[in-house]
């Protein structure tokens, strides 16, 4: 009779915790959903279309990639400059206008980037885009100096060498009745351009377009695309169960481990001998000087005391060649692309650079990029119809007004430089290609966050300076030996936004050598 007692005792002790274990349970999700509809009912009072329970109303947006930004579009205009995405309990607020891209890329506050790169910081870790916080306050402090002019000067040479070869491997396609894609052309120099500017290395991407480096790079971005796409691979638990999910972590391993290599061969030579000299002495092969590189800066502040782990260096290595090689790919073929739309614009660049360069085949210096006055406008012009970067995510950490709407912490906040650019206040008949939008009296008092093709405030690009001294050497290479016609007119074209901005079908033209 005891022993009963004492199993019965047993028994209701068992069913008071597991009483207090699921009331526990209960209370939490309970308070966890008041807190979070608390949150939704502050989303709620910002503008935009009806939210379906647990689907919300993204795939109405998202479901056909080709018709995303024409989507996105339409609601701008149905609701204005701000409105707000259910992705089932989750809110994202896309905002297009210059006054709220200010108040939020000022703030010291909300650095932290959103969901948006979950996917690349597989590949790129805790570096300069990706990272927050303490880490990122401390990189970016070490980085911005290696961006000042002298390293401008440095890299300028690089430029030089790898658009003449560009121009080179155009020469086959010239002066015939078929059109090609350049955008492979283009995306394969820039590669080459940042490989060594980064890396010191020479990967010879336009030559050698059968390496494992290079196709590694080209494959990712399209499978980080892909599965950004697709809710269901999300987690990597399910992605990696996939035939595309395996090859993308075999892609990881392939980069990641080529970053190391050059990180500890880089090493190695510089325990060796006195590098940065060394580095800077003439190449008896090919006559050029070596050129300090972005990675032996990063080691050389090692030596000088930085705190930097030999990880976060590969972090910051693998950023610069993310970063520096799409985005300007994208930006020199959207330029060209509307040079070959407008022959008349077209001549005034080619007049401009032969003014300055005359008719000797001398290599272009950077006094003669920089007295390219009207290459410049072009590009802008073309980075302001064709942002390379058309949008960024930020996830607030504090609340912010955005006009009458109060958007609270948490909350994922998407701004669209594609559709700031396209604002009629700043840019009448903002379909037009119009070049001279950038002459100084036009730019004079126009609102300073109205044109952001390299983002504003502390998280600005790093490499901006770096990216338009590139993209002009290359396309003023490219125009003292071609002309270019464009095939698609503007309303054949799709742009879709990805890792960077792409066209659907690339950059169709014909080309000519010039006489």
């Amino acid at each position: 009779m005891e022993q009963d007692e004492i199993d019965l005792q047993k028994w209701r002790l068992k069913d008071y915790l597991w009483t207090i274990v699921i009331a526990t349970g209960v209370v939490y999700l309970v308070i966890k959903y008041l807190k979070w509809r608390i949150w939704a009912s502050q989303i709620d009072l910002i503008p935009g279309p009806l939210a379906l329970p647990i689907i919300g109303n993204a795939i109405n947006i998202a479901a056909n990639r080709k018709n995303v930004v024409k989507n996105i579009g339409h609601r701008f205009k149905t609701y204005g400059p701000i409105f707000r995405i259910w992705f089932g309990s989750e809110a994202v607020v896309a905002i297009r206008n210059a006054e709220d891209m200010e108040h939020l890329l000022n703030s010291t506050k909300n650095l932290k980037k959103s969901l948006l790169y979950k996917f690349v910081i597989q590949w790129l870790g805790d570096g300069l885009l990706t990272s927050s916080g303490a880490k990122w306050h401390t990189h970016r402090k070490l980085i911005t100096p290696t961006f000042h002019y002298k390293m401008l000067e440095n890299f300028h040479e690089i430029f030089v060498a790898k658009a003449n070869i560009f121009v080179e491997r155009l020469d086959s396609k010239s002066d015939t009745s078929e059109s090609f894609d350049i955008y492979p052309f283009i995306a394969r120099a820039t590669l080459d351009v940042i490989c060594e500017t980064a890396m010191g290395t020479n990967v010879n991407a336009q030559n050698e377009e059968q390496s494992e480096y290079v196709k590694s790079v080209y494959s990712i971005s399209q499978l980080i695309t892909y599965r950004s796409r697709r809710l269901w691979l999300y987690a990597d638990a399910i992605f990696k169960l996939i035939s595309s999910g395996k090859t993308y972590f075999e892609l990881l391993n392939v980069l990641h481990n080529y970053s190391r290599k050059i990180i500890q061969d880089r090493k190695i030579s510089r325990s060796k001998s006195a590098p940065m000299k060394r580095r800077q002495q003439q190449d008896e092969e090919t006559g050029m000087k070596n050129k300090t590189a972005f990675l032996d800066l990063l080691l050389k502040a090692v030596d000088d005391g930085a705190n930097i782990s030999e990880n976060a260096i590969r972090e910051e290595v693998d950023t610069f060649m993310f970063e520096g090689h799409d985005t300007t790919a994208t930006g020199i073929s959207v330029c060209l692309y509307l040079l070959g739309l407008h022959p008349e614009q077209q001549d005034r660049v080619a007049n401009e650079i032969k003014g300055i360069m005359g008719d000797n085949e001398r290599p272009i210096t950077i006094k003669d990029v920089t007295d390219m006055k009207y290459l410049e406008m072009v590009i802008k012009e073309a980075m302001r119809l064709y942002p390379p970067v058309p949008l960024v995510g930020r996830d607030l950490e504090e609340d912010v007004k955005f006009g009458k709407y109060n958007v609270p912490a948490g909350t994922a906040v998407t701004l669209f430089f594609y559709y700031l650019h396209r604002d009629e206040r700043y840019f009448p008949d903002p379909e037009k290609f119009d070049p001279d939008r950038f002459l100084a009296e036009n730019v004079k008092g126009r609102h300073p966050y109205a044109y952001l093709p390299f983002s504003a405030g502390p998280r600005n690009c790093i490499g901006q300076k770096f990216a338009l001294l590139e993209e002009k050497v290359i396309i003023a290479t490219f125009l003292r030996k071609y002309k270019l016609t464009s095939i698609h007119k503007p309303d054949e074209i799709i742009p879709l936004f990805e890792l960077v901005l792409k066209l659907e079908n690339g950059i169709q033209i014909l080309l000519e050598k010039r006489k």
